[in-house]
C-alpha cells in the first residue's frame, strides 16, 4: 500500500494533512498501480491499436539520437517518470509527464503522478489542477480524493476539503487516515460532534493511531467532557511521554486540580 511521503509539507508548512505518493511504495508497486488505472480508462483495444501503429519506442529522455523526431509513447513516459520521481529527479519527471499528457490528455496515470510531482515541488495550485484533471478522468480513487482534500485543507479551505474527504470515505470507508483527515477538517470548523465520530472510527480501524487519539481528546475537551479528555491525554502520554501537545492541556483539566481523581 502507498505510504505517506515524508517531507511533503503543504503550502502553509503544516504536516496535519499529508499527500500520499505512489512513489513512496517503490517504483515497481507504483508502476503496477498506475498501469492498472490507465488500462481501465482507455481500454485494451485502443492500446493495442496504438502499439501496432507506433511500435515499441523509448521515452524521449532516453533517446540518444535526436536527428529524427521521436514518437512519444505515453505509457513508457509514465514508467520513466515514475523512476525519476522515486529518485528525486522532479524536473525530469515533470517534463516526461507533461509530454505524455500532451500526447494523451485522458491518461489518468500521467495526470495523477503530475499532481504528486507538483506537491513535491511545493506548487500547490498546479498540484490541485493536475489532481482535478485526474478526477475528471476517473474520480473513483480514494487516494486522489484524499490528496485533493489534503491540499484544500492545507490552504485553509476546509469546506472544500470536506467534500473530497467524504468522497474518499464513500470509496474506501475503512481507511483510517482518511477518517482522521475528515475529523480534522470538521474540528477546524468547530464541528466537534461529527469530528469525534470520525476520530473514534479511525481508532477502531487503527487503534495505535496516536494522532486520532490526540485529536479526539481535543474535541472531547471542547465538548466539556474533561474526565474523558484527561484519560485520553494520559493514555497518549503512556505511549508517547514526549508528546508535549498532549501534556500541556492536562494543566487545565480537573484531575490536575484534584477535582476529578477518577480521571486517572
Amino acid at each position: 500500500a502507498a505510504r505517506l511521503q515524508p517531507g511533503m509539507a503543504l503550502a502553509d508548512g503544516s504536516r496535519r494533512f499529508a499527500v500520499v505518493s505512489l512513489a513512496a511504495s517503490g517504483p515497481a508497486v507504483g508502476r503496477r498501480r498506475l498501469a492498472r488505472a490507465g488500462r481501465a480508462r482507455r481500454g485494451r483495444a485502443r492500446r493495442r491499436d496504438r502499439g501496432a501503429a507506433q511500435g515499441r519506442r523509448r521515452p524521449v529522455s532516453d533517446l540518444g539520437d535526436r536527428d529524427e523526431e521521436p514518437v512519444v509513447n505515453p505509457d513508457e513516459n509514465v514508467a520513466a517518470a515514475q523512476r525519476h520521481l522515486h529518485a528525486g529527479r522532479l524536473a525530469e519527471a515533470r517534463a516526461l509527464l507533461q509530454e505524455a499528457i500532451g500526447q494523451d490528455p485522458g491518461l489518468f496515470a500521467a495526470n495523477y503522478m503530475l499532481g504528486i510531482v507538483h506537491v513535491a515541488l511545493r506548487d500547490t495550485q498546479a498540484a490541485i489542477a493536475a489532481f482535478r484533471q485526474a478526477a475528471a478522468i476517473d474520480g473513483n480513487h480514494a487516494e486522489l480524493q484524499r490528496n485533493l482534500g489534503a491540499l484544500r485543507a492545507g490552504g485553509g479551505q476546509f469546506e472544500a476539503a470536506l467534500r473530497h474527504f467524504r468522497r474518499a470515505v464513500e470509496i474506501d470507508p475503512d481507511d483510517a487516515q482518511t477518517r482522521l483527515y475528515l475529523g480534522q477538517a470538521l474540528q477546524q470548523l468547530e464541528r466537534d460532534a461529527p469530528a469525534i465520530a470520525e476520530f473514534e472510527t479511525a481508532l477502531r480501524l487503527q487503534p495505535a493511531m496516536l494522532d486520532a487519539k490526540y485529536r479526539l481528546a481535543l474535541s472531547v475537551q471542547r465538548q466539556g467532557d474533561e474526565g474523558r479528555a484527561a484519560k485520553l491525554y494520559l493514555t497518549l502520554l503512556e505511549s508517547r511521554p514526549d508528546h508535549i501537545d498532549a501534556a500541556l492541556p492536562l494543566s487545565d483539566l480537573p484531575y490536575r486540580r484534584g477535582a476529578c481523581a477518577d480521571a486517572i
